[in-house]
This record gives structure tokens, C-alpha cells and sequence, in this order.
């Protein structure tokens, strides 16, 4: 494959981990009222972003199979919200998975085959598996909206079976869509 170097990669492809749609509808409520960019993304877990251009997109889904296939489906259970500051001022909201372990050693694997889409983890505490639900211009918003909905979530558990590729075209507003799956290893 020939690989982009550090800089060479874009914000309109990533690599994600995307819920079975028989459990979207409890985050899409929520995202609803709080996500901005529900239109944009599907619920998702990043695990690279940015990514590679569109024309490297069919080789690099190839090599994420080849990762993906190494490592087993997961559980992913999803039962506390967290919050967290961007640089620029923004607050995310987001859920976090249970069992961040699984979903950590995945994304490091894909990182290892793209070291130069190393963004996500790129943060002083490391990578860090979240599904944003929401975006606040300050933490205290997060913090109520967060304080409103932790009595309310029933905490919900998915099996993860498969890593996604994702692009939109070449407007920043456009949607993304699945242009690649790759299965995760079913024991």
C-alpha cells in the first residue's frame, strides 16, 4: 500500500466501531438534542480519524481487515457519561464503554499499521474509547445535560462484530457512510 505521510492524512475518511442500528435509538435521542453533527456521523467509537485520502481508502480497508481479523468481536456495554474539553473551548459528552481495555488494544493495533493517523490518541491521557452524544460550548452545560440523563440511561450492551470504514465526499458538512467493513474474529 502506499502510505501517506504524517500530514497527508484527511478529515473526510476514519476508522470506526459502529453500534448494530437495533441500539442506536436510545443515542440518537439523545443526540438529538445535544450533537450538532448527528447528520454528519453515525453513532460511532473512533478508533482513527483522520485517515487516508479517498484514492488509498480500498488498500487501506484491506489492511484494517488484515488487523481486524486479529482481534475478537466485543462486548461493548455502555453505562456512564463522561465529559471532556477540546482544545478551542468546545465540551464533548459522551458515553463510555465498560470495558475500555478491548476497545484500546484494537485501536493501538490499527494505530501500529497507520502510525501517521495517530490523532486520537494523541491527547495527554492517550487514546480514550468514547461515543460522543453531545457538544457544549462550556463544561457546565455538559455537566447538567450529563446530570439530567445519567438517572434516565438504561445502560445498553452490543456486540461489536466488525470495524468500518468510513468517508463522506469532499465537503467537511457531508455525511459519512460505510464504504468498508472489516469482521472482527469470531471465536
Amino acid at each position: 500500500m502506499t502510505s501517506p505521510r504524517r500530514g497527508k492524512v484527511t478529515h473526510l475518511t476514519a476508522v470506526v466501531l459502529i453500534p448494530p442500528e437495533d441500539v442506536w435509538e436510545p443515542i440518537q435521542r439523545i443526540r438529538r438534542l445535544h450533537d450538532p453533527n448527528i447528520k454528519r456521523w453515525m453513532p460511532h467509537i473512533t478508533l482513527l480519524y483522520p485517515f487516508v485520502p479517498h484514492a488509498l481508502v480500498p488498500s487501506a480497508a484491506e489492511q484494517v481487515a488484515s488487523v481486524a481479523s486479529r482481534h475478537n468481536s466485543l462486548t461493548v456495554e455502555l453505562a456512564e457519561f463522561s465529559v471532556f474539553n477540546h482544545p478551542g473551548g468546545k465540551v464533548t459528552l459522551w458515553l463510555s464503554p465498560s470495558q475500555p481495555d478491548p476497545v484500546k488494544r484494537l485501536q493501538a493495533a490499527l494505530e501500529a499499521a497507520f502510525p501517521y493517523c495517530d490523532e486520537a490518541s494523541g491527547y495527554r491521557s492517550g487514546y480514550v474509547p468514547h461515543m460522543s452524544v453531545g457538544v457544549f460550548l462550556k463544561r457546565s452545560e455538559a455537566r447538567i445535560a450529563r446530570d439530567k440523563l445519567e438517572p434516565e440511561w438504561q445502560p445498553m450492551r452490543y456486540e461489536q462484530r466488525a470495524v468500518s470504514v468510513i468517508a463522506r465526499s469532499g465537503r467537511e458538512r457531508d455525511p459519512f457512510m460505510v464504504v468498508a467493513e472489516a469482521p472482527l474474529y469470531a471465536p
